[in-house]
């Protein structure tokens, strides 16, 4: 059961989002329409999507993932955008986020294992910051996988779970912890269908794409 992220209580279905086009792993392009859930406490209303989709953007997690794990590799924006297929200064924008966040990434990463109770860490050859963020993202991604039984899932969507969708880390982090920007409304007021906000992603990640 789904807790709302601004007050905890109870979400209940609450219809559909728009409809959204998003680019996955390959260039694949995959139509989705999230659903949408009201708290039964606050009236927030929220989009609550997939893990292995960000919020509010238009490329999966895998495919933004495959793009940072070969920046850390060496491999330049351009030659990354060609395989997927994406405008190069989309990816160069990617990288650009992932270095100016790689440490609270890390920091995200490490704290992750460490509350599991376990020590495990993966160990790439790392060549800069990126490269040891994305390397204990894994390690959390891979402690996530067997503590709950989902190693069969992607580790970029687990990843996604780890990170609560900021995999982009961008900002000052004045948004909420969960990443979240609900739509409030007093009580007795109509609830507003605001557009494709985000809860974030505990089961299903969500955001709008």
């Amino acid at each position: 059961m789904l807790g709302c992220p601004g007050c905890g209580q109870r979400l209940r279905p609450w219809g559909h989002a728009c409809e959204r086009t998003v680019r996955d792993t390959g260039g694949t392009l995959l139509t989705v329409r999230p659903d949408r859930a009201l708290c039964t406490g606050c009236g927030a209303t929220h989009v609550v999507l997939d893990a292995g989709l960000l919020p509010r953007r238009a490329y999966a997690a895998g495919l933004i993932g495959q793009a940072l794990t070969a920046a850390a590799r060496g491999h330049g924006h351009r030659p990354i955008a060609a395989g997927p297929a994406v405008p190069a200064g989309t990816v160069r924008g990617w990288i650009r986020a992932a270095r100016r966040s790689a440490m609270r990434l890390r920091v995200t990463g490490i704290r992750a294992v460490l509350a599991s109770g376990h020590d495990e860490l993966l160990c790439w050859a790392r060549t800069d910051e990126l490269g040891a963020a994305l390397e204990h993202l894994a390690a959390a991604a891979l402690v996530l996988g067997r503590r709950h039984g989902l190693e069969h899932t992607s580790w970029w969507a687990r990843i996604n779970v780890v990170t609560r969708g900021r995999l982009r880390w961008r900002g000052s982090g004045r948004r909420r912890a969960a990443g979240i920007r609900p739509s409030w409304r007093r009580r007795g007021e109509p609830a507003r269908r605001t557009p494709c906000r985000s809860i974030g992603p505990g089961g299903p990640a969500s955001g709008a794409a």
